[in-house]
């Protein structure tokens, strides 16, 4: 259900253009998930490529929420300098998320995540901070450039962070280098390997905990992660959309996707969609296919994955997507299959030479 990564710089991502418009595909229906006309025909599900409007023109995409700078202090040591400069080392950019990922207004329990992130040998930089609020930080001063502990409570939402992983000289070490994320309700041990290509959602009680991860090549390649909502109306079981932020390897938000999915004629779980800049500035087209279940829990309907490429407007593949989604059935007949509404979270890359 994953896609391997592949790399192509493309020089898309500095044409962030601000204050362009465009027109929308009026063939492609609002993105609340109901009375959706979806299209499961076209080659590319009925979207063109045309500018948009910033956020697609609709307030509840351009609301979705994003992350703060971190300001990790370990970032600017000298230690840490010395790492990020050598001529052998291995970077990852990893997120983790945890807690409510779609939130729960009706929880009343307060979760305390609070623990450490350990890596074995190298450092770790706190990028991006997830929905901190008060009372969620990180400890400082930083004691350690291999540990990294924070302070963090979810209630009906959630929280995260996306970090850097330097592993210096990994070929010198007989033993492979590990990360740990360790709290009270959830810990795990990673391997760098894992981490160079990861993306998991995890059921933690009624919490959820999400890794998504990749190693940043050192050719200036675009790639980064997407997120946002995932939505299948009780009148269209199999059918929906989904809505989110295109962001980049170091958490910066670029832009915005829109897309739908469903169940062909002939039972093809299809899936389309389209990336634009924050200015609305057509980037993609993303065709591919979902399903339900994981690799642990391949029966159940309430989660699954979606994955496939990215076109350009050409039509020609530059690169590739593939991600997460969990959804909470809100009504229906109990079986995961009424209106369900939740979260993705992925990764993205475009081909690299």
């Amino acid at each position: 259900m994953k896609t391997q990564l592949r790399f192509l710089f493309l020089g898309v991502l500095s044409l962030l253009v601000v204050g362009l418009t465009g027109c929308s595909d009026n063939n492609v229906a609002p993105n609340n998930g109901e009375n959706e006309v979806i299209n499961l025909t076209d080659n590319f599900g009925g979207y063109k490529a045309t500018d948009e409007q910033p956020a697609f023109g609709d307030p509840d995409i351009a609301s979705l929420e994003g992350s703060d700078e971190a300001d990790d202090p370990m970032g600017h040591h000298t230690d840490v300098d010395s790492i990020m400069h050598l001529p052998d080392v291995d970077v990852y950019s990893v997120e983790f998320l945890w807690g409510h990922l779609e939130a729960d207004s009706t929880e009343a329990v307060i979760t305390d995540w609070s623990g450490s992130l350990t890596v074995e040998r190298g450092a770790i930089i706190a990028v991006r901070l997830i929905r901190f609020e008060e009372g969620d930080f990180i400890v400082r001063p930083r004691l350690s450039r291999q540990v990294l502990e924070f302070e963090s409570k979810t209630r009906p939402s959630f929280d995260g962070m996306l970090v850097y992983i330097y592993d210096p000289n990994p070929t010198d070490s007989p033993i492979e280098n590990s990360l740990t994320f360790a709290s009270g309700p959830f810990t795990r041990n990673f391997s760098m390997s894992e981490l160079a290509s990861i993306s998991e959602l995890i059921d933690v009680d009624n919490n959820q905990f999400s890794v998504n991860g990749f190693k940043l090549e050192r050719l200036a390649c675009g790639e980064g992660f997407l997120e946002g909502k995932w939505v299948r109306p009780a009148s269209e079981n199999g059918r929906g959309t989904f809505v989110g932020r295109w962001i980049s390897g170091d958490g910066l938000m670029l832009g915005h996707v829109r897309g739908h999915f469903g169940n062909r004629d002939d039972d093809t779980q299809v899936l389309f969609g389209k990336w634009i800049s924050v200015a609305g500035v057509f980037r993609g087209f993303l065709k591919g296919e979902w399903g339900y279940g994981t690799d642990d829990e391949p029966d159940v309907t309430n989660k699954g994955w979606f994955a496939g490429d990215i076109y350009n407007r050409e039509e020609v593949v530059v690169g590739e997507f593939d991600a997460n989604w969990i959804a909470r059935e809100r009504h229906g007949n109990g079986n995961g299959q009424g209106a369900t509404h939740g979260y993705f979270r992925g990764q993205w890359s475009q081909i690299c030479e």
